[in-house]
C-alpha cells in the first residue's frame, strides 16, 4: 500500500520498515565492537592507500616516511605527499563523515529512508549562495563558508514551511512537517526547490563565463586542489554539528519509534528536532563550502551502516560518520585512477553508486507488503 494513502492507524508502517524497533537490534544484530574495529583498520588502509595514489604512485612505506621526514624535507615525493595527498584525505574523511553524519541525522528526524541533505535540497541551496558569493561579492574562504551556511539554513526552512503549510489538507494526506507521521512531501519539496535552485545556479554560471571556468570543478564535487586555507576553517563547524548530532543519537532512536511515544517519556521533540536540524546545516553546509555538492553520500552511507549496526544503537550516527569517511575517500581514490593520467571529480564517482542504490531503495519502498 502506498504510505501516502495508507489508513491513519497504518502510518507508521514505513518508518518501521526504514528504522526496525528496539527488539529486532538485539540478538540478531552483532555487537557494535566489531564493525567498528574493523571499519577503523579499513580507514586507516585506505588513508596510507590515498597517500600512495597519484600521477606518481609511491609505496606503503615511503608515504609513511614522508609524513616522518616533516616539513624541513625538500624531497619531490615528500614535497607531494605532504602539500596535496595528505591535506586531500583529510578533506575526504572529514567531508565524508559529515555528509553521512548529516544523512543519517535527517533519516532518523525525517523517519524517512529517502531523506538526505541532498534530498532536501540543503546542498543546492548551499550551492546557490556559494557561487552568488563567489559572482557578485568579494570572494574569501570565510565568506564562502558563511555562504554556504546561509544557503543550508534556508533551503531547510524553505523545505519546513512548504511542507508545514498543507495542513488544510489533513483529511486526505498527513501533515508532512517533522511533527508529523510520514514526511514524503519533505523530499517532493526538496526535489523541487533542489532543481529550482540548480537552474538558478546555471543561469548565474551561463551569464558568467569566469565564474563558470572557475565553479565547474567544485559544482561537480571534489575534494582535489583545496588548499588548508579551506579545509581549516570548515573544521571548527563540523566538529561542532558532529558532536550535536551524537549527543542527539538515544533521542532520535526515540523519535524515531513515533513523537507520541517520545512525548509520553518525556522527551522535548521539539528540541531534539531544532539541534538536529542545526547539526544538518552545520554538517551539510560546512562540506559543500570544502568540497562541493557531493551527492549522495548522505543517502547511500547510512543505509549501509544500518545493515551492520542497528540504527536504535546510540553509537550508531559515530558508526555512520565513520563508514562516510571510508565510503568518500575510496570514491576519490577511484577517480583518481579511473581515467588516468586525468581525474574525475569525486562527486560523479559517488553519483555512479549512489544513484542505483537511490532507485532500488526507493522502489522498495513503494512495493506493497
Amino acid at each position: 500500500m502506498d504510505p501516502e494513502h495508507a489508513h491513519p492507524q497504518d502510518r507508521q508502517k514505513p518508518a518501521q520498515s526504514a528504522f526496525p524497533p528496539q527488539e529486532e537490534s538485539g540478538p540478531t544484530r552483532p555487537g557494535l565492537g566489531g564493525p567498528i574495529a574493523l571499519t577503523l583498520g579499513l580507514l586507516l588502509l585506505v588513508f596510507v592507500a590515498s597517500l600512495c595514489t597519484g600521477n606518481k604512485p609511491v609505496s606503503p612505506s615511503r608515504a609513511i616516511t614522508a609524513l616522518l621526514n616533516g616539513a624541513d624535507s625538500t624531497e619531490p615525493v615528500d614535497v607531494i605527499v605532504r602539500t596535496s595527498r595528505l591535506p586531500r584525505s583529510l578533506l575526504a574523511i572529514m567531508v565524508g563523515g559529515a555528509l553521512a553524519l548529516a544523512g543519517g541525522v535527517t533519516q532518523a528526524l525525517t523517519r524517512n529512508p529517502l531523506g538526505s541533505p541532498s534530498v532536501l535540497g540543503i546542498n543546492h541551496g548551499a550551492s546557490l549562495a556559494v557561487v552568488v558569493t563567489a559572482t557578485f561579492a568579494a570572494g574569501g574562504n570565510w565568506s564562502q563558508t558563511g555562504a554556504a551556511f546561509a544557503g543550508a539554513t534556508a533551503a531547510g526552512a524553505l523545505v519546513l514551511l512548504i511542507t508545514a503549510g498543507g495542513r488544510g489538507t489533513q483529511s486526505v494526506r498527513p501533515p508532512a512537517n517533522l511533527s508529523g507521521d510520514t514526511s514524503t512531501d519533505l523530499a517532493v519539496a526538496g526535489f523541487t526547490l533542489g532543481t529550482l535552485f540548480a537552474s538558478i545556479v546555471q543561469m548565474i554560471l551561463v551569464l558568467n563565463e569566469e565564474s563558470l571556468e572557475a565553479s565547474r570543478r567544485w559544482l561537480a564535487g571534489s575534494v582535489g586542489d583545496v588548499p588548508t586555507s579551506v579545509l581549516w576553517p570548515t573544521l571548527p563547524f563540523i566538529l561542532v554539528g558532529t558532536a550535536i548530532a551524537c549527543s542527539l543519537a538515544r533521542p532520535l532512536s526515540l523519535l524515531a519509534t513515533g513523537e507520541e511515544v517520545a512525548q509520553a517519556l518525556g522527551q522535548h521533540s521539539t528540541r531534539v528536532k531544532s539541534l538536529a536540524s542545526l547539526s544538518v546545516v552545520l554538517l551539510a553546509g560546512s562540506a559543500v563550502a570544502a568540497a562541493g555538492p557531493i551527492s549522495f553520500v548522505g543517502f547511500a552511507v547510512p543505509h549501509a551502516a544500518r545493515r551492520l549496526v542497528s540504527s536504535q544503537n546510540p553509537w550508531s550516527l559515530p558508526f555512520t560518520a565513520l563508514c562516510g569517511a571510508v565510503f568518500l575517500l575510496l570514491a576519490d581514490i577511484f577517480a583518481r585512477v579511473a581515467l588516468h593520467p586525468r581525474e574525475l571529480p569525486v562527486g560523479i564517482m559517488t553519483a555512479l553508486v549512489g544513484g542505483p542504490v537511490f532507485i532500488i531503495i526507493a522502489r522498495r519502498e513503494k512495493t506493497p507488503r
